[in-house]
Protein backbone atom coordinates (compact mmCIF):
# COMPACT_ATOMS: atom_id res chain seq x y z
CA UNK A 1 0.00 0.00 0.00
CA UNK A 2 1.36 3.80 -0.88
CA UNK A 3 1.06 6.36 1.47
CA UNK A 4 0.12 9.61 -0.42
CA UNK A 5 1.93 12.53 1.22
CA UNK A 6 0.24 16.21 0.87
CA UNK A 7 1.42 17.95 -2.14
CA UNK A 8 3.04 21.16 -1.43
CA UNK A 9 0.44 23.20 -1.87
CA UNK A 10 -2.18 21.09 0.58
CA UNK A 11 1.08 21.08 3.45
CA UNK A 12 1.11 25.14 3.26
CA UNK A 13 -2.36 25.14 3.48
CA UNK A 14 -2.98 22.75 6.14
CA UNK A 15 0.14 24.53 7.78
CA UNK A 16 -1.87 27.66 7.82
CA UNK A 17 -5.22 25.79 9.52
CA UNK A 18 -3.45 24.20 12.00
CA UNK A 19 -1.40 26.97 13.34
CA UNK A 20 -3.63 28.50 15.50
CA UNK A 21 -5.06 25.50 17.02
CA UNK A 22 -0.81 24.18 17.77
CA UNK A 23 -0.92 28.27 19.55
CA UNK A 24 -4.12 27.12 21.81
CA UNK A 25 -2.88 23.67 22.54
CA UNK A 26 0.76 25.00 23.83
CA UNK A 27 -1.10 27.70 25.91
CA UNK A 28 -3.54 25.67 27.23
CA UNK A 29 -3.34 23.72 31.02
CA UNK A 30 -4.92 20.35 31.43
CA UNK A 31 -5.99 20.53 35.08
CA UNK A 32 -8.70 18.46 36.34
CA UNK A 33 -11.65 19.88 38.24
CA UNK A 34 -11.34 20.00 42.14
CA UNK A 35 -12.39 16.78 43.28
CA UNK A 36 -15.65 17.48 45.20
CA UNK A 37 -15.56 14.62 47.64
CA UNK A 38 -12.39 16.60 49.00
CA UNK A 39 -14.26 19.59 49.53
CA UNK A 40 -15.45 20.89 52.84
CA UNK A 41 -18.27 21.81 54.35
CA UNK A 42 -17.57 24.92 54.56
CA UNK A 43 -16.29 25.53 51.72
CA UNK A 44 -19.31 24.26 50.35
CA UNK A 45 -21.93 26.52 52.21
CA UNK A 46 -19.60 29.21 52.18
CA UNK A 47 -20.23 29.69 48.22
CA UNK A 48 -23.88 28.81 48.93
CA UNK A 49 -23.76 31.59 50.89
CA UNK A 50 -21.90 33.90 48.50
CA UNK A 51 -23.99 33.89 45.65
CA UNK A 52 -27.34 33.73 47.93
CA UNK A 53 -25.18 37.16 48.51
CA UNK A 54 -24.66 38.33 44.73
CA UNK A 55 -28.23 37.87 43.77
CA UNK A 56 -29.77 39.53 46.95
CA UNK A 57 -31.68 36.90 48.35
CA UNK A 58 -32.61 35.10 51.71
CA UNK A 59 -32.84 31.65 49.70
CA UNK A 60 -32.10 30.39 47.18
CA UNK A 61 -32.96 27.13 45.39
CA UNK A 62 -30.95 24.83 43.46
CA UNK A 63 -31.97 25.94 39.75
CA UNK A 64 -30.75 29.43 40.66
CA UNK A 65 -27.87 28.35 42.25
CA UNK A 66 -27.14 26.18 39.36
CA UNK A 67 -27.54 29.00 36.74
CA UNK A 68 -25.02 31.53 38.62
CA UNK A 69 -21.60 31.93 37.01
CA UNK A 70 -20.10 32.67 39.59
CA UNK A 71 -21.04 29.49 41.69
CA UNK A 72 -18.01 26.89 41.94
CA UNK A 73 -20.24 24.16 42.69
CA UNK A 74 -23.03 21.95 41.57
CA UNK A 75 -26.44 22.02 43.72
CA UNK A 76 -26.31 18.09 43.08
CA UNK A 77 -22.96 18.47 45.22
CA UNK A 78 -24.56 20.29 48.03
CA UNK A 79 -27.87 18.27 48.32
CA UNK A 80 -26.26 14.76 48.79
CA UNK A 81 -23.12 16.56 51.12
CA UNK A 82 -26.09 17.51 53.56
CA UNK A 83 -29.13 15.08 52.48
CA UNK A 84 -31.12 17.40 51.02
CA UNK A 85 -31.15 21.15 49.46
CA UNK A 86 -33.29 22.56 52.24
CA UNK A 87 -30.99 21.08 55.17
CA UNK A 88 -28.22 23.14 52.99
CA UNK A 89 -30.21 26.04 53.75
CA UNK A 90 -30.45 25.72 56.91
CA UNK A 91 -27.05 24.67 57.85
CA UNK A 92 -25.88 27.91 55.85
CA UNK A 93 -28.37 30.21 57.39
CA UNK A 94 -30.56 30.75 54.60
CA UNK A 95 -34.36 30.67 54.57
CA UNK A 96 -35.77 27.55 53.39
CA UNK A 97 -36.81 27.17 49.88
CA UNK A 98 -40.47 27.12 49.54
CA UNK A 99 -42.02 26.99 45.96
CA UNK A 100 -45.44 27.10 45.60
CA UNK A 101 -45.71 26.78 41.70
CA UNK A 102 -43.38 24.38 40.36
CA UNK A 103 -44.39 22.83 37.40
CA UNK A 104 -45.02 19.19 36.37
CA UNK A 105 -42.14 19.69 33.80
CA UNK A 106 -40.01 20.82 36.39
CA UNK A 107 -40.31 18.29 38.92
CA UNK A 108 -40.20 15.47 36.32
CA UNK A 109 -36.90 17.15 34.83
CA UNK A 110 -35.57 17.11 38.54
CA UNK A 111 -36.07 13.64 38.82
CA UNK A 112 -34.90 12.59 35.85
CA UNK A 113 -31.41 14.39 36.02
CA UNK A 114 -31.08 12.42 39.45
CA UNK A 115 -31.98 9.41 37.37
CA UNK A 116 -29.15 9.67 35.16
CA UNK A 117 -26.72 10.92 38.27
CA UNK A 118 -27.25 7.66 39.81
CA UNK A 119 -27.35 5.20 36.89
CA UNK A 120 -27.16 2.27 36.81
CA UNK A 121 -28.53 2.24 40.54
CA UNK A 122 -32.02 2.44 40.81
CA UNK A 123 -33.85 5.88 41.57
CA UNK A 124 -35.79 5.58 44.97
CA UNK A 125 -37.24 8.48 46.91
CA UNK A 126 -34.38 8.16 49.42
CA UNK A 127 -31.75 8.93 47.25
CA UNK A 128 -34.05 11.57 45.18
CA UNK A 129 -34.33 13.20 48.60
CA UNK A 130 -30.45 13.11 48.89
CA UNK A 131 -30.06 14.27 45.39
CA UNK A 132 -32.87 16.44 44.18
CA UNK A 133 -33.91 20.20 44.19
CA UNK A 134 -37.26 18.95 45.09
CA UNK A 135 -38.32 16.03 47.76
CA UNK A 136 -40.04 12.62 47.40
CA UNK A 137 -42.83 14.11 48.98
CA UNK A 138 -43.59 16.65 46.66
CA UNK A 139 -43.45 14.22 43.20
CA UNK A 140 -46.34 11.88 45.27
CA UNK A 141 -48.32 14.46 46.22
CA UNK A 142 -48.57 15.95 42.48
CA UNK A 143 -47.76 12.50 40.60
CA UNK A 144 -47.50 9.63 42.61
CA UNK A 145 -43.90 8.03 42.93
CA UNK A 146 -44.74 5.10 40.89
CA UNK A 147 -46.32 6.97 38.06
CA UNK A 148 -43.66 9.89 37.98
CA UNK A 149 -41.52 6.87 36.96
CA UNK A 150 -43.90 5.70 34.46
CA UNK A 151 -43.71 8.96 33.12
CA UNK A 152 -39.95 8.68 32.71
CA UNK A 153 -39.33 5.62 31.35
CA UNK A 154 -37.87 4.69 34.53
CA UNK A 155 -37.70 1.39 36.49
CA UNK A 156 -40.75 1.19 39.67
CA UNK A 157 -40.17 1.13 43.10
CA UNK A 158 -40.29 -2.57 44.41
CA UNK A 159 -41.31 -1.19 47.74
CA UNK A 160 -44.77 -1.58 46.61
CA UNK A 161 -46.33 -4.61 48.55
CA UNK A 162 -45.66 -3.72 51.90
CA UNK A 163 -48.01 -5.17 54.32
CA UNK A 164 -49.60 -2.68 57.30
CA UNK A 165 -48.43 -4.49 59.94
CA UNK A 166 -44.85 -4.31 58.72
CA UNK A 167 -45.40 -0.72 58.01
CA UNK A 168 -46.74 0.26 61.33
CA UNK A 169 -43.94 -2.16 63.04
CA UNK A 170 -41.37 -0.05 61.53
CA UNK A 171 -42.53 2.96 63.14
CA UNK A 172 -42.65 1.68 66.34
CA UNK A 173 -39.05 0.44 65.96
CA UNK A 174 -38.29 4.11 64.95
CA UNK A 175 -40.62 6.41 67.31
CA UNK A 176 -38.86 4.14 70.19
CA UNK A 177 -35.18 4.26 68.66
CA UNK A 178 -36.22 8.61 68.36
CA UNK A 179 -37.99 8.52 71.43
CA UNK A 180 -40.45 11.04 69.62
CA UNK A 181 -42.99 10.96 67.26
CA UNK A 182 -40.90 10.56 64.11
CA UNK A 183 -40.79 13.35 61.26
CA UNK A 184 -40.85 11.98 57.74
CA UNK A 185 -37.06 13.41 57.41
CA UNK A 186 -36.48 10.85 59.98
CA UNK A 187 -36.81 7.81 57.82
CA UNK A 188 -33.79 7.06 56.91
CA UNK A 189 -31.44 4.34 56.97
CA UNK A 190 -30.07 4.31 60.05
CA UNK A 191 -33.34 4.54 61.82
CA UNK A 192 -35.63 3.00 59.38
CA UNK A 193 -36.02 0.35 57.09
CA UNK A 194 -37.98 1.99 54.53
CA UNK A 195 -38.49 6.06 53.30
CA UNK A 196 -41.28 7.92 54.10
CA UNK A 197 -42.34 6.86 50.45
CA UNK A 198 -44.13 3.63 51.15
CA UNK A 199 -46.19 5.14 53.33
CA UNK A 200 -46.84 8.41 51.79
CA UNK A 201 -48.30 5.99 48.56
CA UNK A 202 -49.89 3.88 50.90
CA UNK A 203 -51.74 6.72 52.81
CA UNK A 204 -51.60 9.80 50.63
CA UNK A 205 -49.15 12.24 53.16
CA UNK A 206 -47.25 11.45 55.90
CA UNK A 207 -49.74 13.20 58.52
CA UNK A 208 -51.90 10.19 57.25
CA UNK A 209 -50.07 7.55 58.24
CA UNK A 210 -49.28 8.98 61.41
CA UNK A 211 -52.94 8.97 62.44
CA UNK A 212 -53.74 5.60 60.91
CA UNK A 213 -50.43 4.18 62.72
CA UNK A 214 -51.46 5.86 66.52
CA UNK A 215 -55.28 4.70 66.28
CA UNK A 216 -53.54 1.10 65.33
CA UNK A 217 -51.28 1.41 68.50
CA UNK A 218 -54.16 2.81 70.56
CA UNK A 219 -56.51 -0.09 69.44
CA UNK A 220 -57.35 -3.30 71.54
CA UNK A 221 -55.45 -5.26 69.33
CA UNK A 222 -51.87 -5.64 70.38
CA UNK A 223 -48.76 -7.46 70.67
CA UNK A 224 -49.31 -10.14 73.54
CA UNK A 225 -47.60 -9.93 76.78
CA UNK A 226 -49.03 -12.96 78.46
CA UNK A 227 -46.12 -15.55 79.13
CA UNK A 228 -45.31 -18.73 77.30
CA UNK A 229 -44.89 -21.49 79.60
CA UNK A 230 -41.53 -22.77 78.08
CA UNK A 231 -40.49 -19.09 78.60
CA UNK A 232 -41.15 -19.83 82.78
CA UNK A 233 -39.35 -23.03 82.33
CA UNK A 234 -36.64 -21.44 80.51
CA UNK A 235 -36.36 -18.39 83.78
CA UNK A 236 -35.63 -19.81 86.68
CA UNK A 237 -34.54 -17.48 88.34
CA UNK A 238 -37.90 -15.80 87.64
CA UNK A 239 -39.73 -18.61 88.85
CA UNK A 240 -38.33 -19.33 92.02
CA UNK A 241 -38.45 -15.74 92.85
CA UNK A 242 -42.10 -15.75 92.30
CA UNK A 243 -42.58 -18.61 94.79
CA UNK A 244 -40.50 -16.66 97.31
CA UNK A 245 -42.38 -13.75 96.88
CA UNK A 246 -45.68 -15.33 96.45
CA UNK A 247 -46.92 -13.98 93.15
CA UNK A 248 -47.15 -14.99 89.77
CA UNK A 249 -46.59 -12.61 86.71
CA UNK A 250 -49.10 -12.87 83.75
CA UNK A 251 -47.06 -10.85 81.75
CA UNK A 252 -43.45 -10.61 80.13
CA UNK A 253 -41.09 -8.64 82.09
CA UNK A 254 -39.39 -7.32 78.75
CA UNK A 255 -40.93 -4.54 77.32
CA UNK A 256 -42.37 -4.64 73.40
CA UNK A 257 -41.76 -2.00 71.08
CA UNK A 258 -45.56 -1.82 71.06
CA UNK A 259 -46.24 -0.89 74.66
CA UNK A 260 -43.05 1.43 74.43
CA UNK A 261 -44.54 3.09 71.85
CA UNK A 262 -47.74 3.34 73.69
CA UNK A 263 -45.81 4.91 76.77
CA UNK A 264 -44.25 7.15 74.35
CA UNK A 265 -47.51 9.05 72.75
CA UNK A 266 -48.72 8.93 76.52
CA UNK A 267 -45.89 10.81 78.56
CA UNK A 268 -43.51 12.08 75.22
CA UNK A 269 -39.80 11.80 75.51
CA UNK A 270 -39.74 13.37 79.33
CA UNK A 271 -38.65 11.80 82.12
CA UNK A 272 -41.47 11.30 84.76
CA UNK A 273 -39.59 12.42 87.48
CA UNK A 274 -37.09 15.44 86.87
CA UNK A 275 -39.19 16.10 83.43
CA UNK A 276 -36.25 16.40 81.09
CA UNK A 277 -36.47 15.59 77.41
CA UNK A 278 -34.71 12.04 77.16
CA UNK A 279 -34.06 10.74 73.29
CA UNK A 280 -31.45 7.87 72.60
CA UNK A 281 -29.79 6.14 75.05
CA UNK A 282 -30.78 8.70 77.77
CA UNK A 283 -34.41 7.00 77.30
CA UNK A 284 -35.35 3.93 80.20
CA UNK A 285 -38.43 2.28 80.10
CA UNK A 286 -39.69 1.57 83.68
CA UNK A 287 -41.73 -0.66 85.66
CA UNK A 288 -43.37 1.69 88.54
CA UNK A 289 -44.00 -1.16 90.92
CA UNK A 290 -40.71 -3.41 90.42
CA UNK A 291 -41.00 -6.77 88.11
CA UNK A 292 -39.49 -8.20 91.23
CA UNK A 293 -42.38 -7.13 93.48
CA UNK A 294 -45.39 -8.41 91.25
CA UNK A 295 -45.30 -5.00 88.75
CA UNK A 296 -46.75 -6.43 85.49
CA UNK A 297 -45.20 -5.29 82.03
CA UNK A 298 -48.84 -3.36 81.46
CA UNK A 299 -49.47 0.55 80.00
CA UNK A 300 -50.30 1.45 83.41
CA UNK A 301 -47.31 0.30 84.88
CA UNK A 302 -44.65 1.20 82.04
CA UNK A 303 -43.48 5.00 82.75
CA UNK A 304 -40.27 7.13 80.67
CA UNK A 305 -37.35 8.24 83.11
CA UNK A 306 -33.82 9.10 82.65
CA UNK A 307 -30.77 6.93 82.92
CA UNK A 308 -30.10 8.96 86.13
CA UNK A 309 -33.13 8.15 87.22
CA UNK A 310 -33.74 4.61 86.55
CA UNK A 311 -30.36 3.98 88.14
CA UNK A 312 -30.95 5.45 91.09
CA UNK A 313 -34.72 4.28 91.38
CA UNK A 314 -33.63 0.53 91.19
CA UNK A 315 -36.06 -1.54 93.23
CA UNK A 316 -37.32 1.13 94.99
CA UNK A 317 -41.35 1.33 95.44
CA UNK A 318 -43.65 2.81 97.73
CA UNK A 319 -46.62 0.96 97.75
CA UNK A 320 -49.09 3.93 99.31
Amino acid sequence: MQIQLLNPAHRKRAKRYLQPLDDTITAMKFELKPYNRDITDKELLDDLKKVAAELNMETISGRQYDNCKNKKFGSGTISKRFNGWNNALEKAELKIKVRQNVSDNELLDDLKRVSQEIEPEKLTQDKYNKLGIFSAQTINERFGWNNALTQLNLKLSLQQNISEEELFKNIEAVWVKLGHQPGRREMIRHYSIYSEGPYINKYGSWRKALVAFVEYINSDIEETQEIESTELENNKLDIGQEKENGFKHTTKRDISNHLKTKVLIRDGNKCRLCGITVTGDNIHFDHIKPWSKGGETTLENIQVLCATHNLSKGNYYNEE
